[in-house]
């Protein structure tokens, strides 16, 4: 995805020939580099009319030609360049060129749904730069790992290779690449829910992109149409989005279009959805294009728009984007998988098929639960790696002491009077030495603990955040809201009569209804908002960038869907209610307790007035 900023062409470090053939003068090389951010499709040409030159001008030409491409994602057309570019550096015995060409292979394998084939690409990269040490390459493999993690929603390993990639290319005094990485942490920040970090990386990205740089310039200003509509400034995003598409146009980037166009019509459906007619020649114009690049994942996407689309509208022909997009699929990650159950879900429910929407609603929590285990099970085993790789170092530590209290004893036979003043100055030393472990020791018990910690962010039973973790969250996003005069809307939710559920269907029936619930809710979501258990059957929702308005569509959105769910395999007949308190930040507000006592006030007005409603702090309803 563009979202993830393909900016490996960037990634090259390109050194001139040793020696320029003798019938003409080798081009510059760093020039046509630079050129490529600008106008690849004019590179492009300008290298197909080069005369015919050395083994070193040819791998030269393989190297942008892969770059150029990679830029406009044309990759059909990328994978024979590289290959021949590979035969050509392995005889020129240059395993730094192997390096930066296997990057591009790696991309294409990505993006196909061959994460084995891309992680095997890679492995072979790291092993070439084991003998040449190439800052360079160093730096481009780094960044190609991190995207690499990051389509895999492995968002840790991921920054942490990006903010390596930063690091090297601060070294070697590149703004443009710099840029590139800036560029790819905001995409994180993004998938993580940070939209305001996000801007504000996409912001210091287009600072760095000064000049001639209108292919990186349009991803960037894509990217950041992107984090704009996720915090609902839509105006913002639509003209973002727009000057990327002018950008991609001029440049003759195909792809680059197509980007603009699939984000400009799923805008137009998240602002509103009956303008998904609208939306539909926008995502159809985008389709082929990605279809023919191999661009899986946002062939995948784009398919889910149209159905998504489709059935807004009723249209039957939804289930035909539906099944094409279970076919793109195959290949991507897991976290794709439950994207595709959650709005599967959606377009089974607006279709008026109930049955289906449920059972789609279940695999996506039975995914859910497994994807929140193994998510644990890594964390756990990471814990359980440093704490072994700390005792081992610890205890090797004490045998190399120990070794030099042996070694001083026997200097001590030789000379008692030596040794006695050696000794006292090594006993002082050991003792600072254990001193220091037992702090080292400390310290590693200290890391430990705050990683347990954060294990217990989630509510054991739904797989919701719970009641710690939603409290962090809302604090987060008041102060972020409050400081930056953006909007915030918190909601307190209880489910109604949730006692005689228990009673009646026992403490199972219980547990099944609330985990049914949260799954409904958080389907029913934009990827900014949160939904933590807040203490038994109620619940706290935090939606930055939102106002009391899309609090009620939330609302609307999910008592029409819980109304349509079979909830109690042992009673098809029970339908779920709930109430719903709504409150907004106001200009004075200066903590986050004054707005969940509103939240809270107005839940107690909406159960007063007879449940199954909601209201609005200040606005009986």
């Amino acid at each position: 995805m563009r979202h993830l900023p393909f900016l490996l062409a960037l990634c090259l470090g390109l050194a001139a020939p040793s020696r320029a053939p003798a019938e003409h003068t080798a081009p510059d090389w760093l020039a046509l580099e630079y050129r490529i951010i600008d106008d690849p499709q004019a590179v492009m040409a300008q290298l197909e009319r080069l005369p015919p030159g050395g083994a070193e001008q040819a791998v030269m030409i393989s190297l942008l030609k892969a770059s150029a491409l990679a830029s406009l994602e044309r990759y059909p057309e990328l994978l024979p360049v590289v290959e021949t570019g590979l035969r050509q550096a392995q005889v020129l015995k240059r395993p730094d060129l192997e390096v930066r060409l296997l990057t591009f292979r790696a991309e294409s394998q990505t993006l196909g749904g061959d994460q084995a084939g891309a992680e095997a690409t890679l492995k072979q990269a790291s092993a070439l730069l084991i003998g040449t040490q190439d800052g360079r390459a160093m730096a481009d493999l780094e960044m190609q790992y991190g995207r690499h993690f990051e389509l895999q929603n492995r968002l840790a390993e991921a920054m942490q290779h990006y903010s390596s990639a930063y690091d090297r290319y601060a070294q070697l005094e590149r703004k443009d690449l710099m840029g590139a990485v800036q560029s790819s942490i905001g995409s994180i920040y993004d998938r993580m829910g940070e939209s305001a970090k996000a801007i504000e990386a996409y912001e210091r990205t287009l600072a760095l992109q000064a000049g001639s740089n209108r292919l990186n310039r349009a991803i960037t200003l894509y990217n950041l149409g992107v984090s704009y509509r996720d915090l609902q400034r839509y105006d913002r995003a639509e003209a973002s989005l727009r000057e990327a598409r002018g950008l991609s146009r001029e440049l003759g980037d195909t792809v680059g279009v197509a980007y603009a166009d699939y984000q400009l019509g799923y805008l137009l459906i998240a602002r509103d959805g009956r303008r998904a007619r609208e939306a539909l020649p926008l995502l159809m114009a985008a389709l082929p294009v990605f279809q023919e690049s191999k661009n899986l994942p946002m062939s995948f996407l784009v398919q889910l728009g149209l159905a998504r689309a489709h059935a807004l509208l009723g249209d039957k022909k939804a289930l035909e984007h539906l099944a094409e997009a279970d076919k793109s699929r195959a290949g991507l990650s897991e976290e794709r998988d439950l994207n595709f159950l959650h709005r599967a879900s959606e377009i089974h429910a607006a279709l008026g098929d109930a049955g289906k929407a449920y059972a789609t609603l279940a695999q996506a929590w039975e995914l859910n639960e497994k994807l929140q285990k193994t998510s644990n099970r890594k964390l756990t085993e990471e814990i359980q790696a440093r704490f072994e790789v700390d005792r081992r170092e610890k205890e090797n530590q004490l045998l190399r002491a120990e070794q030099a209290l042996q070694q001083a004893l026997q200097q001590a036979q030789w000379d008692q009077q030596a040794s006695e003043r050696w000794l006292w100055g090594l006993a002082l030393s050991l003792a600072l030495f254990l001193l220091a472990g037992g702090a080292l020791f400390l310290r590693a018990q200290m890391r430990q603990k705050r990683l347990f910690a954060d294990l217990a962010l989630r509510d054991e039973l739904t797989g919701a955040h719970n009641r710690r973790a939603i409290l962090e969250y809302a604090q987060r996003r008041f102060d972020e809201a409050a400081q930056g005069g953006g909007q915030l809307c918190l909601a307190l939710l209880d489910l109604d009569h949730f006692k005689s559920i228990n009673d009646r269907y026992g403490h199972e029936g219980g547990d099944a209804v609330l985990k049914a619930f949260a799954e409904l809710a958080l389907a029913a979501l934009r990827e900014s908002d949160w939904l933590g258990r807040f203490g038994g059957e109620e619940w706290l929702l935090v939606m930055p960038g939102a106002g009391a308005e899309q609090a009620e569509k939330v609302f609307a959105r999910l008592r029409e869907r819980l109304q349509a769910a079979q909830l109690l395999a042992q009673a098809p007949e029970f339908r779920l209610a709930f109430s719903m308190g709504i409150a907004e930040l106001k200009p004075g507000d200066r903590q986050l307790k004054p707005v969940l006592a509103r939240a809270d006030a107005a839940l107690y007005a909406a159960k007063r007035a007879g449940r199954d409603r909601y209201v609005r702090a200040g606005k009986g309803q």
